[in-house]
């Protein structure tokens, strides 16, 4: 193995840390912000996690299937939806 490519993983790593370190230090503050408690809070993101293990299954399914072509701009579209709509955690009947 080239001595470059074993250094190669580190980037992402440190990115990978950087993000969840940042999330984990802004979660008391979001939880204080949306007027949760804790166990609300931690109700909320039990159920992230159970949603996202059968939608990666799913995803990595529909990948394999249809291609990355095809399937990339779905997910950019799904990702941007969840962005537009995650500001607003009280659902669209309040808008």
């Amino acid at each position: 193995m080239r001595p470059r490519a074993s250094w190669a993983p580190f980037p992402a790593f440190t990115a990978f840390g950087v993000f969840w370190g940042a999330w984990g230090a802004a979660l008391p503050v979001l939880r204080r912000t949306a007027g949760v408690s804790q166990g609300q809070l931690g109700t909320a993101l039990l159920f992230v996690g159970l949603g996202a293990l059968p939608s990666m299954a799913l995803a990595g399914r529909v990948v394999d299937r249809f291609g990355l072509r095809v399937v990339a701009p779905l997910l950019a579209a799904l990702a941007g939806a969840g962005l537009l709509i995650s500001p607003r955690p009280t659902g669209w009947c309040s808008w």
